[in-house]
C-alpha cells in the first residue's frame, strides 16, 4: 500500500521517484466535467516543459477543446467521436502516433468519452500493446469536493478497479475545499485503500484564495501557462508573485513523483 508523506502526498509504492522518459503517455480520464481535468493536463505539459522536455500534446475532448487553446503546447486535436461512439479509426490513429513517435505525451480526454475510452483501452489490449512497445501509460484523474465529489470518486473507482499497478496519479482540486467524507481524507477512504496498489502518487493543487478568485480565471480565459502569466501585462507584480509561488509549490509536489531524465529531453 502506498505510504503518505508528511505533506499529504501519496508517495510512490516503495519505488522512489518515477523516471520519466520520451515513451511515457500521460492521459487525463475523469467522468465528471468541469473539475479541472484540462487544467491538470496543461499543468502536466507545463511541468515537462519546465524540466526541459518537449511533450507532444493531444486534445481528444469532443465538447471542450480547452487544451487546444494553449499556444505554448502546439496541440494536435483528434476527433474521437463518430455518431456518439468512439471512432476506431481515429483512436487507432492516436495509438499509432503514441507507438511510433517520441513524447513524452499528454492526452486530454473529455468527460463525455470517459467510460467508452477506458473500456476501449482495456477491452482491446491497448495497454499491453503499448507496454510491449516500451510505452508506459499513466492515468491522471481529478477529484474535487462539493457536489462533484461523489461523481469524481466513482470515476476514480471505475478506472482503478481495472488499472495496472502504479499507473494512476490522483489530482486533488481543492478549489471548493479538501476531499473528505465523514471526516476522512481521500487516503483514508475505502475507495482509495481498496485500490491503493494502482496509485503511483497524489498531487494537491495549492490553495490560494486570490489565485483562485482572480489569477486562475485570467489564466484559463486567456489560455496562458504559469510562465506566460508571469511575463504578461495582464498581471500586476503581486499577482505575478502569486503565480511564482503557486508554480513552485505545485512543481515541488510533482518532483516528489517524477524525475525527468535526459532521455525525456528530446531534440
Amino acid at each position: 500500500m502506498a505510504k503518505v508523506e508528511m505533506n499529504g502526498n501519496i508517495a510512490p509504492n516503495g519505488r522512489g521517484k518515477l523516471k520519466t522518459t520520451v515513451h511515457d503517455i500521460h492521459m487525463t480520464l475523469q467522468g465528471k466535467g468541469g473539475v479541472g481535468k484540462s487544467f491538470v493536463a496543461s499543468l502536466m505539459a507545463q511541468y515537462l516543459i519546465h524540466k526541459g522536455a518537449k511533450p507532444r500534446c493531444f486534445d481528444t475532448d469532443p465538447v471542450n477543446h480547452t487544451l487546444s487553446k494553449f499556444k505554448a503546447f502546439n496541440v494536435t486535436s483528434i476527433e474521437l467521436l463518430k455518431e456518439n461512439s468512439i471512432d476506431p479509426l481515429k483512436f487507432e490513429e492516436l495509438v499509432v502516433l503514441l507507438l511510433e513517435e517520441d513524447g513524452p505525451f499528454v492526452v486530454d480526454n473529455g468527460a463525455s468519452t470517459f467510460i467508452e475510452m477506458w473500456n476501449y483501452i482495456v477491452r482491446h489490449g491497448i495497454r499491453e500493446m503499448l507496454r510491449e512497445n516500451g510505452r508506459r501509460l499513466f492515468i491522471h484523474t481529478v477529484l474535487q469536493a462539493g457536489q462533484a465529489q461523489d461523481d469524481c470518486l466513482n470515476g476514480f473507482k471505475q478506472v482503478a478497479e481495472t488499472a495496472e499497478p502504479g499507473s494512476i496519479i490522483v489530482w486533488e482540486n481543492r478549489i471548493l475545499g479538501p476531499i473528505q467524507y465523514q471526516g476522512k481524507a481521500f487516503q483514508d477512504m475505502k475507495v482509495y485503500q481498496n485500490n491503493a496498489a494502482t496509485v503511483l502518487g497524489a498531487i494537491q493543487l495549492p490553495v490560494n484564495e486570490y489565485f483562485i478568485s482572480n489569477d486562475l480565471k485570467t489564466l484559463t480565459t486567456e489560455s496562458l501557462t504559469l510562465d506566460e502569466g508571469q511575463k504578461s501585462s495582464l498581471f500586476n507584480i503581486i499577482a505575478k508573485n502569486r503565480l511564482r509561488i503557486y508554480q513552485r509549490e505545485l512543481f515541488q509536489q510533482m518532483d516528489s513523483v517524477w524525475e525527468v531524465i535526459p532521455e525525456a529531453v528530446n531534440a
